[in-house]
C-alpha cells in the first residue's frame, strides 16, 4: 500500500532532492549565498553555475486564476520538455508540469481538491513509493518496452500479456508512465519538439498521485533508455496519433470506413501501385490490432484488405501461370510503408491540409531566398577582396 503525507499549501514542488510547499501566492527560485545584502531565493536549487541567482518566479495570476512560471535568467528554463527563455511571457502551470532548471527536474503538483480559481489550502495526498515492492528486472523492462513499441504505451491489456500474470495492472501503468518520463528526460536535449509531444501526452494521460513520485532506480540505471530514448519517443508519439486519428472498438472504426476519407486526401504516392484507400484503412486497423511491424500478420488478416490481394498472388504463384513480374504484388519497402504511415495520419489530424502544403512551401520559398541573398553577400565580398589584393 502506497504512504500518503498530508499538508497545507498551495501547491508543491517535488524533486529527487526537493520538496517545497508554496504556502504563499508568489515564490521565487534560484540559488543562495550571493552578493551580501541581496535576498535569498524562497526555492535553492543548488550551487550549479547553470542556475542563477534569482532564476525563475512562480506567481498565481488572480485574472487567469492559475498559476505561471516566468524565467529570470538568461540561461532559460524548461517546461514539459519546451525552452523558455527570460524574453517569453509567463508560462501557465498545470499539475504535473515537469520543470528542469539547470540540471535540477522537479514537478509542479496542485491540490487534489483544488478549484481553477481558488488559493484556499486544501490538504495535498501524495502518494510515495512503487506500488509494488519487487524491483524490475532488465529482462522485464526489455519485455514492456517491445510492448510499447508495437502497440503504445496505453495498451494495458496486452501489456499484461508482455509482462506475465505475476505483474498487476496497477503496477504496470506505474512503471509505463514512469517510463515515459524518463524518456521525456533524455529526449528533451536532443530532440525538443518531439519532447514536447510526448510531454503533452503524458501530462494529458498522468493521474497526479503518479507524476508526484520521484523516478524509479530501475529506469535510471537501465543504459538502453538513455541510447534509444528519442527513437522510442517518436515511435510512442506515432501510435499515440494513429489512435487519436483512428480510434477503434473492437477492431471496427468508430466511424464508417467508406466516409472516414470522405473530406481527407493523403499526400504523396502510394507505396505501391496496388495501393488504395482501403488500403491505408485496414493499415491503420492492422496496427492496431497486431501491432507495429507485424507485417505478416496484419498480410494473413482475412478481414483486412491485404489477405485478398497476397492470398492471390500466392494461389497464381503455386498454379504456375505465366505473370509478369510488374503484375506481381510485392510488399512495398519499409522506407515507403513508414512515409505512407506518416502522411495517412497527417491527414487525418489535420482537417486542412492544404494550409499546411502552403505554408511548408512558403518557409521553402523563404530558406531558398534567405540562401540565395547569402550567396551573392559572399560573393561580393569575394570581388571586393579581389579588387583590394590588385
Amino acid at each position: 500500500q502506497m504512504a500518503y503525507n498530508h499538508a497545507t499549501a498551495y501547491a508543491k514542488l517535488l524533486g529527487n532532492n526537493l520538496v517545497y510547499y508554496l504556502t504563499k501566492p508568489e515564490v521565487t527560485l534560484g540559488h543562495r549565498g550571493g552578493v551580501y545584502g541581496e535576498e535569498d531565493p524562497d526555492v535553492h536549487l543548488g550551487e550549479s553555475k547553470k542556475i542563477a541567482r534569482t532564476h525563475a518566479r512562480i506567481g498565481f495570476n488572480r485574472d487567469a486564476g492559475r498559476f505561471e512560471i516566468i524565467c529570470l535568467a538568461k540561461n532559460g528554463l524548461y517546461v514539459d520538455g519546451r525552452f523558455l527563455s527570460c524574453y517569453y511571457l509567463p508560462t501557465p502551470l498545470d499539475s504535473g508540469t515537469l520543470i528542469q532548471i539547470g540540471d535540477v527536474f522537479f514537478y509542479f503538483l496542485l491540490p487534489l481538491r483544488a478549484s481553477p480559481g481558488s488559493l484556499v489550502g486544501v490538504g495535498l495526498s501524495i502518494p510515495r513509493g512503487n506500488p509494488e515492492k519487487t524491483p524490475w528486472s532488465p529482462s522485464e523492462l526489455t519485455a514492456i518496452t517491445k510492448g510499447i513499441m508495437k502497440f503504445g504505451f496505453d495498451a494495458w491489456v496486452k501489456l499484461q500479456d508482455f509482462c506475465g500474470p505475476h505483474r498487476s495492472q496497477t503496477a504496470i501503468k506505474f512503471l509505463v508512465l514512469k517510463f515515459l518520463t524518463t524518456v521525456v528526460h533524455h529526449t528533451d536535449y536532443k530532440d525538443p519538439e518531439t519532447a514536447a509531444r510526448l510531454a503533452k501526452i503524458l501530462r494529458d494521460n498522468q493521474p497526479v498521485g503518479v507524476a508526484a513520485t520521484p523516478p524509479m532506480e530501475c529506469l535510471q540505471r537501465w543504459k538502453p533508455i538513455r541510447k534509444n530514448a528519442v527513437v522510442w519517443a517518436r515511435r510512442i508519439v506515432l501510435l499515440h496519433q494513429i489512435r487519436q486519428a483512428f480510434k477503434s472498438t473492437g477492431g471496427k472504426p468508430a466511424r464508417d470506413e467508406q466516409n472516414m476519407f470522405e473530406n481527407t486526401k493523403v499526400a504523396g504516392k502510394p507505396p505501391a501501385k496496388w495501393w488504395t484507400r482501403a488500403h491505408d484503412i485496414d493499415f491503420l486497423k492492422g496496427i492496431m490490432r497486431h501491432g507495429f511491424g507485424n507485417v505478416n500478420d496484419i498480410l494473413a488478416d482475412k478481414e483486412l484488405a491485404f489477405s485478398d490481394v497476397f492470398n492471390d498472388t500466392k494461389r497464381s504463384d503455386s498454379e504456375g501461370d505465366d505473370t509478369d513480374d510488374d503484375n506481381k504484388k510485392l510488399w512495398p519497402s519499409p522506407v515507403k510503408v513508414a512515409s505512407r504511415l506518416r502522411e495517412i495520419v497527417r491527414a487525418l489530424m489535420n482537417p486542412n491540409p492544404k494550409t499546411a502544403r502552403r505554408s511548408k512551401r512558403r518557409r521553402s520559398s523563404t530558406a531558398a531566398e534567405a540562401s540565395s541573398t547569402r550567396s551573392e553577400d559572399s560573393t561580393k565580398k569575394k570581388n571586393s577582396r579581389k579588387r583590394k589584393s590588385q
